[in-house]
């Protein structure tokens, strides 16, 4: 995978090329008022639930528990009597083994904090709906052949948390499992991953982690390998903060509740995300929101898929097979994409965005290397466009279509270069330095400038 550089971009939505113009929009555009600007959508921006309450508790964010109640299990080898529990709340832990396998069953709400190694392994939760279960992954290495590694049956919340300053492995085999919960980490409730310590998750033949409710990501540095999906979620998925890798066969993420439209969703508020996968990288039937952080996808058929994406910050890196960014949904009547903010960067083989719906561009830079398909289009609506606010800048091959120039775009400016080698686009300031470097991995015979930034192409 080839990438591209950005230097200083922050510094260039700061320049007077960055249509600042209030009330220019494009002509002639499709208006459905609200569309972007519902209590749902507000509350997402804001890091509220859509039913009321923080998306994330001072739990979530900020793990701390009290040593004094912590109980150990010690891992000596994969016999019964090799495992050591100690602590108050061990008449909770339930040890098994048989014919399966070792089953380690967390029959109430506590800490219990592992560490060893165990082959051929399940840490069952089944505490009370109202339970909370913090599990310390303290230098553990679990394997499961077939059953998940981990699988929660019964809490309200449980904490997955790396200690720090250790380094920790889940997988699960390529062994068959007709049972349903076909996962290295699976939970029928709320899961809570977090930390500061490393973890990798691997599985070989199912997905890497299933949730049936809500999964948080707020800290640590994991990383996952899936021969299937790499984060399955019903309801929702959740990031503040951490380092999260996938690498998986088919989706990076995905969320599945189409039906309920306080659910459905994936927000990111902070944290470094990285995908690279199959399919697409992140897939949502209903809202993608992204306030700050950095999202980078290095192979994906589709980078965002979601029934509306809404981005106000951060830093967005997509490459794609096909769309860069593609606003559809199952249930959503009217499709969208809003830009408000923060610096987006597309490299696709299809539509650099591909809104079904709408195309709202409020503010941020948007920068995209379009493709030389005969057919797509940096920016693809069915819809409309309306604009405010923001920056964009487009490379084109010779067969993209710029559908978007009947539009008469303010300020519209386009340069010839040669597409037969390398070329290195410069955006300058007024004083004729450069504030953002971008080198071209394909193909194009223009660039085109919506604003009055001068550029020098090299």
């Amino acid at each position: 995978m080839n990438y591209r550089r950005f230097d200083n971009l922050m510094a260039v939505c700061g320049l007077a090329f960055c249509f600042l113009m209030t009330g220019c929009a494009f002509s002639d555009p499709v208006l459905i008022e609200g569309t972007h600007e519902s209590e749902y959508e507000l509350n997402l921006l804001e890091g509220r639930k859509p039913d009321g309450g923080d998306l994330f508790s001072e739990e979530d964010l900020r793990p701390v528990y009290d040593e004094t109640l912590v109980t150990d299990i010690v891992f000596d080898d994969d016999d019964v009597s090799g495992i050591l529990c100690s602590g108050p709340d061990e008449s909770y832990v339930d040890i098994k083994n048989d014919s399966d396998g070792l089953k380690i069953f967390l029959m109430g709400s506590g800490t219990y904090r592992f560490s060893g190694e165990a082959g051929n392994l399940q840490i069952e939760v089944d505490a009370s709906k109202d339970g909370l279960v913090r599990i310390i992954l303290a230098g553990v290495s679990i394997c499961s052949d077939g059953e998940p590694a981990i699988y929660v049956n019964s809490a309200d919340t449980v904490y997955l948390m790396t200690e720090a300053g250790t380094v920790n492995s889940i997988s699960g085999t390529e062994a068959e499992y007709s049972g349903k919960n076909n996962a290295v980490i699976f939970s029928d409730d709320d899961l809570v991953l977090q930390g500061e310590g490393d973890l990798y998750i691997r599985s070989f033949r199912d997905n890497a982690i299933v949730c049936k409710n809500d999964f948080s990501f707020t800290g640590g540095n994991v990383r996952i390998d899936s021969a299937d999906i790499g984060i399955e979620i019903k309801n929702s998925f959740r990031m503040a903060g951490g380092v999260l890798s996938i690498d998986a066969a088919d989706d990076g993420i995905q969320v599945t509740n189409s039906d309920d439209e306080d659910k459905g969703y994936v927000y990111i508020g902070g944290g470094e995300l990285t995908i690279s996968c199959g399919d697409d990288a992140i897939h949502s039937e209903r809202r993608f929101v992204m306030v700050d952080g950095v999202y980078t996808v290095t192979d994906s058929r589709e980078a965002i898929e979601a029934g509306m994406v809404n981005r106000s910050g951060g830093v967005l890196n997509l490459n794609a097979e096909d769309d860069g960014i593609n606003a559809s949904g199952k249930k959503i009547i009217v499709p969208y994409v809003r830009i408000g903010g923060g610096d987006i960067y597309i490299d696709s083989a299809g539509d650099g965005i591909d809104s079904n719906g709408i195309l709202y561009m409020d503010g941020g830079m948007v920068f995209i290397e379009a493709p030389a398909n005969s057919g797509d289009d940096p920016l693809d609506r069915d819809m409309g466009i309306t604009y405010s606010g923001g920056c964009l800048i487009a490379a084109m091959g010779a067969e993209s279509m710029e559908s978007f120039t009947s539009a008469r775009i303010p300020e519209r400016q386009e340069y010839a270069i040669d597409d037969s080698g390398d070329c290195r686009i410069e955006v300058l300031d007024q004083n004729g330095e450069a504030v953002a470097v971008y080198e071209l991995q394909r193909e194009c015979t223009k660039v085109i400038v919506y604003g009055s930034a001068p550029i020098k192409i090299l």
